[in-house]
């Protein structure tokens, strides 16, 4: 069965992301997802291809070789579609994404609302989705998924 999500590449910085994405029925009917994990705690229980990236990835001083490394395996993966959890792996693969003109999703949970997710990752994505409506406040134009489990 296909979904949207057919050759997509997830990135996900927790394990509570991972189990938030694979909750929603349209990831778990997609053919051929990647995940891209940010350490080896988030990729736990993830079926399929797992990337886990190391621990410097996003830190700001390799800002812009994350962001190559990040077009890169975009562009190696082939994927049509990039879905970022809010957190410190998002920003280099939004910006990949931008750069190599593959569609992006940025999608913010209220478990990372509570945390650092600066506003400005969301309006990178072409797309921003939040769970709930509250969340509409910092992501005015983003779109609302509701309950998913």
């Amino acid at each position: 069965m296909s979904s949207v999500f057919s050759q997509s590449l997830f990135v996900v910085s927790t394990n509570e992301q991972a189990r938030f994405l694979t909750s929603m029925p349209q990831v778990s009917a997609a053919d051929e997802i990647t995940w891209v994990a940010a350490s080896n705690a988030a990729a736990k229980g993830l079926s399929g291809s797992v990337h886990v990236l190391p621990n410097d990835f996003a830190k700001p001083m390799r800002h812009r070789a994350a962001v190559s490394e990040a077009a890169e395996l975009i562009a190696d993966v082939g994927a049509s579609v990039v879905l970022a959890g809010a957190g410190s792996l998002a920003l280099p693969f939004l910006l990949a994404a931008r750069k190599s003109a593959t569609k992006s999703i940025f999608l913010e949970s209220p478990l990372a609302a509570s945390k650092r997710s600066p506003l400005r990752v969301g309006k990178l994505a072409d797309t921003t989705i939040v769970e709930w409506e509250h969340q509409l406040v910092r992501h005015p134009f983003a779109t609302v998924l509701g309950e998913t489990v």
